[in-house]
């Protein structure tokens, strides 16, 4: 009996350092560019999927987890990379090391790591509420309607994430908000004039915005080509297209042309 009160207690005790989180901490996308109508991904253009932490239960020391970026498909995408927040070293000044294993190439899927250590700072904070990191690729449209997938994957044998907190509780597990798959659709989806790629597909002065920039001012260029060429003439784009745009947002006139 005292062997088997013994067993219970010991196993008490790891319980206790390695329950899972029961408050909110979590980590979940909070919003991808180059997304479509939803559950789309436009191909052609730059993908980021936000990161988004969200810490309740205690000061985070340290985390390892990892992600896996994949297709059922047989796709080749960019190799895919992490990119983290400016200023995370304020929290983790040691170590933030995201990584790429086991040598990335793109095709069919690849596993992103990211772990991150704090020695002599207080870590990543109660409250902290914000984005991360951002986890970068780019598809082509040779492989439209096919799937790309964003999912957690457990690269420590626990086979949990861990988050290493300063509390009772030595290790959590965040939740995860995923799988995330998105159909791969062209870049030009519906009517042109979608020049900032909004999700939404809404036509407004931020589109007006983005044009006047890049043809007069040095402002970026449109990520899509087709949504830019707003009369469809398939010629230079430039002042007939930014006339039609003012046009049709002020003067009553067309709608732009639908997308190939």
């Amino acid at each position: 009996m005292r062997v088997h009160k013994t067993i219970l207690c010991s196993l008490s005790a790891l319980m206790i350092l390695y329950l899972p989180s029961v408050g909110q901490d979590a980590v979940y996308v909070d919003h991808v560019e180059g997304q479509g109508y939803p559950g789309t991904i436009r191909a052609g253009v730059p993908i980021k999927f936000h990161i988004h932490f969200r810490v309740v239960t205690a000061n985070v020391f340290a985390v390892d987890m990892a992600f896996r970026i994949w297709s059922p498909n047989d796709i080749m995408m960019e190799v895919p990379y992490m990119d983290t927040i400016p200023g995370l070293h304020k929290y983790w000044p040691n170590t933030v090391y995201p990584d790429c294993r086991p040598d990335c190439d793109g095709w069919r899927g690849d596993t992103l790591i990211f772990g991150a250590l704090a020695h002599f700072t207080p870590g990543l904070p109660v409250g902290y509420d914000s984005l991360i990191l951002t986890i970068n690729t780019k598809v082509s449209e040779t492989y439209l309607g096919d799937t790309i997938c964003l999912d957690s994957i457990w690269w420590d044998p626990s086979f949990w994430w861990e988050w290493v907190v300063n509390s009772p509780i030595w290790v959590i597990h965040p939740t995860w908000d995923g799988p995330h798959c998105f159909e791969i659709v062209p870049c030009c989806v519906g009517w042109r004039g979608n020049i900032d790629l909004d999700p939404n597909e809404q036509i407004n002065i931020a589109d007006l915005t983005y044009l006047i920039q890049w043809l007069f001012l040095g402002g970026p260029e449109p990520l899509c080509m087709l949504e830019a060429d707003v009369n469809a003439n398939g010629g230079t784009i430039g002042m007939p297209d930014l006339v039609y745009l003012v046009d049709y947002m002020f003067r009553g006139g067309p709608p732009p042309m639908g997308c190939p």
